[in-house]
C-alpha cells in the first residue's frame, strides 16, 4: 500500500510540474477508460478533471505503436 500512495504522488507532483514544462496531450481512449463504469468511481472525477484541458492527441500509427508498446512494457 505505501508503494501505491508513493507512485500516486509522484504522479500528481510530475502533473502538476509537467504542466508548465511539456505539452501534454490525452487521447480519446484514455478518457474513454477513464469515462467507463469499471473505472474507480471515487478517482474518475478527480482523473477526468487532471485531463480536460489537455489537447487531444490525434490517433495515428505513430501513437498506437506507442500505445501498443506501453502495453507490452505494462
Amino acid at each position: 500500500m505505501i508503494v501505491i500512495q508513493a507512485w500516486h504522488e509522484l504522479t500528481v507532483e510530475f502533473w502538476d510540474q509537467a504542466r508548465d514544462t511539456y505539452d501534454l496531450f490525452v487521447s480519446d481512449e484514455t478518457i474513454r477508460e477513464l469515462q467507463d463504469v469499471g473505472y474507480p468511481e471515487e478517482k474518475r472525477e478527480k482523473c477526468l478533471a487532471l485531463v480536460a484541458k489537455l489537447s487531444r492527441l490525434t490517433l495515428t500509427n505513430e501513437v498506437k505503436g506507442l500505445a501498443d508498446y506501453y502495453l507490452q512494457e505494462s
